[in-house]
Parts: C-alpha cells; sequence; structure tokens
C-alpha cells in the first residue's frame, strides 16, 4: 500500500482525502498528473534558463509546433 500523500494545505489535503485517497484508479491518474507536471515544469525552466521559445525548443527537437 502506498503512503498516504500529504499536504501543506489543509484545503489540498482535505480534497486528496476526499476525492482520491483510497481509490486506486485516481490515485494512479492523480500521480501521473503529478509527474507530468513535474516533467513541464523541468523542461520550462530549462527551456527559459537556455533564452528559448516554446517555437524555438520545437524547432530544435523537430517537434511541430503551433
Amino acid at each position: 500500500m502506498a503512503a498516504r500523500r500529504q499536504f501543506d494545505s489543509e484545503a489540498l489535503q482535505y480534497s486528496y482525502d476526499r476525492f482520491i485517497a483510497g481509490d486506486p484508479e485516481q490515485e494512479s491518474f492523480y500521480e501521473q498528473a503529478f509527474f507530468n507536471t513535474e516533467v513541464a515544469s523541468l523542461i520550462y525552466d530549462l527551456r527559459t534558463k537556455a533564452g528559448l521559445s516554446q517555437r524555438a525548443l520545437a524547432k530544435r527537437v523537430g517537434t511541430p509546433h503551433r
């Protein structure tokens, strides 16, 4: 059994406990969304530190931009 996630915010803790905790499908969805957010944040930080726009990064990695 996974460790219970702890939040500093009482509102976040209540929401997690009420709507996610104890439901394996919701916990899995939450953990994946949390991971995706962390990766996106790291990419943003690195991209801005390198002085690249989203368009410039997309061009460098060969991804179409919109």
